[in-house]
This record gives C-alpha cells, structure tokens and sequence, in this order.
C-alpha cells in the first residue's frame, strides 16, 4: 500500500504547487528562534489547539484542525548537536511501529524548493491516518512537519499546500546580542 503511495506521490511531484499564493510571515518562538514560512491561501495557522501535539498546525479555513481533511503540523523537537537527523528517524520509525505493528513507509521524494533540506517519509498506519512528515536539522532542533489526512485521496489533495510550506520554510539566524554600552567616568570630580 505505501508503495503504491509513494508511486502516486512521485508521479504527482513534477505537478508541483510551488507557485502557490499564501501569505509569507515570520514565526518566532522565544528570542532564539525565528523562521520564514507561507500559510497557503484557503490554509490558516492556529497556535493552541493542538499545543499537545505540535507548536502550531495549520489546516483548510472554515474548519477546526480535528475536522479539516488534510492538517499540517509542525513540531520542535530539541536535540544536542551530535544527534543526527538519521538516527532520529529511526528511533521514531521505531517508536511509531510499538503503536502500529501493521505500520508501512517508504522514504519519498517531493519537489521542494528553498534553503531547507527535508527528508521526507510516507507512513501509514492500516486503518488510521495517511501522513507524510518531513524533517529538517536546524541548530537545537529538530523541525517537523506532519502532513496528516483521513484518506489517500486527502493527502494527494494537501500535497500541493505542504509542498508549498517546505518550500517557503526558512530558518533565521538569532539578531546578535547586544553589546554593553560603555560607561563614561564622570569628569565633573
């Protein structure tokens, strides 16, 4: 079944959505972390619904993230600089098949454009969702980003919209401390 997914996805790839309208905006979280990214047209981004699962989500206006079709969330995950985007995903793959034994994936490619590198996966889990995350390295972190729908036809249709996020994601460098300003002795002594 994920072959058969991962066949589709390629094939629709070339089809890309890169020239997707959205509005552009920096994200901060903290003086630390900034970063560039597009909400699609049609898309909104909501910061505390699913603050259990992710640092934000963004799914279909005119629906909640519980009900839309296709929902993108983004999640932080810390990580020390040894650790390796690799081995993260292993250790994941692992975690997720002890809640999904029948769990298949396959590494796929999508057409992403921009300064990210993502490795991007294909999972699905027989008789639940059908996800795509995407994982990328930035300094401290691990960013996520899970796009996640209730059928194969959903997750085709949010193809376009997620391709177009990974594609406007980009991290910004911390603005440098401020340096002390000098004193200047008091000359009136």
């Amino acid at each position: 079944m994920v072959g058969r997914l991962a066949l589709i996805l390629a094939l629709l790839a070339p089809a890309s959505a890169l020239g997707q309208e959205g509005r552009l905006q920096t994200l901060r979280f903290g003086r630390e972390l900034s970063f560039d990214i597009l909400t699609p047209f049609g898309w909104e981004i909501d910061y505390s619904s699913a603050n259990q699962l992710a640092h934000f989500v963004m799914h279909e206006s005119g629906t909640t993230w519980r009900h839309a079709s296709s929902v993108v969330y983004a999640r932080l995950v810390p990580r020390t600089s040894e650790e390796k985007i690799d081995a993260y995903i292993e250790e994941s793959r692992d975690e997720a098949k002890q809640t999904c034994p029948a769990l298949e994936y396959d590494d796929i490619s999508l057409e992403i454009k921009g300064s990210s590198h993502f490795v991007t996966t294909a999972y699905e889990c027989l008789g639940s969702r059908h996800e795509i995350v995407a994982v990328t390295e930035i300094p401290k972190f691990f960013f996520l980003f899970v796009l996640s729908s209730k059928s194969e036809e959903s997750l085709r249709a949010g193809i376009p919209a997620f391709q177009a996020i990974l594609s406007s994601f980009a991290y910004r460098e911390p603005p440098p401390k401020p340096k002390p300003i000098p004193t200047v002795p008091n000359s009136d002594n």
